[in-house]
């Protein structure tokens, strides 16, 4: 299969009987063939995409209940964000909020969509970045390491409340390049 077209080399037999019984016209057939290649090449680099970005779960938000957390989720605040236009202006998005309100599910829906848009992302927890960076400068191979990160159009981070490395409560800070902004949605 020299032109790396699988699914046409799968299915050709189905869809040369399918245009003999429909009588579909050699374009419509053609149409019907590279219609099916195409889907089949996307879902594949979706679920490689997610497979790379180490999604715990794909969520949605189909079907979010916006009344059942209206006080803390405000639905006009939330679903722009999901044109992740941030990703290109390299701003940063941050879901503060209790336990419990969503936020995770929302970052896991945010990613999700990173992934069926071709976006370069990773998703980790905090407690899993940092233990992966302390093991990284405890090898020497921090430098490798960051890296990863850095090609990244779209870093997710989750925060736990434990950082396993030390058995403190975790912290976060970060350094932003000048050049990058934050916008902070209250969850």
């Amino acid at each position: 299969n020299c032109l790396k077209l699988p699914v046409i080399q799968q299915r050709l037999a189905v869809h040369v009987r399918r245009a003999q019984e429909e009588n579909l016209t050699h374009l419509e057939f053609l149409a019907g063939l590279l219609e099916e290649e195409t889907r089949e090449r996307n879902e594949r680099a979706v679920r490689s995409s997610v497979s790379a970005a180490r999604l715990p779960a794909i969520k949605t938000l189909d079907g979010w209940d916006w009344k059942w957390n209206a006080a803390s989720i405000r639905r006009e605040q939330i679903l722009p964000l999901f044109d992740l236009d941030f990703v290109n202006k390299k701003e940063n998005v941050i879901l503060i909020g209790k336990s419990g309100v969503g936020k995770s599910r929302i970052a896991l829906a945010m990613a999700y969509a990173a992934c069926t848009r071709g976006i370069r992302k990773l998703f980790t927890t905090s407690a899993s970045l940092i233990s992966r960076l302390l093991a990284a400068t405890a090898t020497r191979t921090l430098e490798r390491v960051l890296s990863l990160y850095a090609k990244q159009n779209c870093s997710l981070s989750m925060r736990s409340a434990i950082c396993p490395s030390t058995r403190k409560p975790a912290t976060s800070s970060s350094r932003l390049s000048p050049s990058a902004t934050s916008r902070a949605r209250s969850c």
